[in-house]
């Protein structure tokens, strides 16, 4: 029984999904810090039922769009690349997000007691991520000129395509030498999470846009994406919106507001929810290529024939 691409789920309502899911986590989220949690030590200061709810919802939601993607023959149809003005406005604030990354990456090197056996591999690894995010912000200059003009520059970087993820690797291998403490152990958790799904969606968004191995890879951007994207806006707005609320103090010095991964977020789920569009570029592409196919085999024959005649005439 053919269990991949066999139902009929649509993108728009995938997308109907991901707007539910970002609203409630956001919300829960917010009510769980804001409410629930001791500005002094980051303890939760009292039990909740909306506590387990939250984490409940974010397994649902992994799970639910791994799922639906995976069956969807909507989604593992499609090749969700192409020109689209929309956008290219949020891959110009991801290709800036990068560049105060790489910044803030170098700032804060040589912070931390050298004394500490971790303190060599965050250095190292702080190091590794300025690089990275120096090579996502190019690769982004070239993603950001081919979706507001049509191109297909960044379709030929394959390596350069590969720096996000290797980015957002970089920064989960730094979380795992994190000490764990209680006081911010959720945290913690759901950045390594928004991170790994970050991770394995850059491989995939890279594969679709240079044509590696993309063949029926659609699904995996839906599936890794979404729930990244989610996870990460879930943290990040609330991070955000900590600043205005008084009750920075819970997440000041180790866990601050990341712009990189908000932009980061906000374009995965612009790439995957923006309408139409990729769908009649994926179709007038493949006719495209059908058309130029069937042009280069009449050639091939007409000039095969014409060969034949030149031949028998010179017999």
């Amino acid at each position: 029984m053919k269990i991949k691409g066999n139902r009929p789920v649509k993108i728009r309502t995938l997308g109907l999904l991901a707007l539910i899911c970002a609203v409630v986590l956001i919300a829960l989220r917010f009510v769980q810090v804001i409410f629930f949690v001791d500005p002094e030590t980051g303890f939760f200061s009292k039990s909740s039922p909306l506590n387990i709810v939250f984490y409940v919802v974010v397994a649902l939601a992994f799970v639910a769009f791994v799922a639906l993607s995976f069956v969807s023959e909507k989604v593992d149809g499609l090749n969700p690349v192409g020109y689209r003005s929309k956008l290219s406005i949020f891959a110009l604030f991801v290709f800036l997000s990068f560049g105060f990354d790489a910044v803030g990456s170098l700032l804060s090197l040589g912070g931390g007691d050298p004394a500490q056996t971790t303190y060599k591999i965050l250095l190292f690894a702080g190091v590794l991520r300025a690089v990275f995010a120096v090579f996502s912000l190019i690769y982004f200059v070239f993603v950001f000129l081919d979706e507001s003009k049509g191109g297909t520059k960044s379709n030929e970087k394959k390596i350069l395509a590969l720096a996000p993820a290797c980015w957002a690797a970089v920064r989960l291998i730094a979380l795992f030498t994190t000490k764990i403490s209680y006081v911010r152990v959720s945290d913690l958790l759901l950045q390594i999470m928004y991170l790994a799904l970050f991770a394995l969606f850059f491989v995939n968004f890279a594969q679709i846009r240079c044509g590696v191995y993309s063949e029926g890879n659609a699904w995996k951007v839906y599936a890794y994406g979404t729930p990244g994207a989610l996870i990460a806006l879930a943290v990040m707005i609330v991070r955000l919106a900590l600043v205005f609320s008084g009750k920075w103090t819970i997440y000041k010095g180790d866990y601050p507001f990341i712009l990189a991964d908000a932009m980061v977020a906000l374009y995965i789920l612009t790439f995957l929810y923006t309408g139409k569009s990729y769908v009649r570029y994926a179709r007038a592409r493949l006719s495209d290529e059908d058309g130029a196919s069937d042009e280069a085999d009449v050639s091939t024959d007409d000039g095969a024939a014409s060969g034949e005649e030149n031949d028998l005439n010179e017999d």
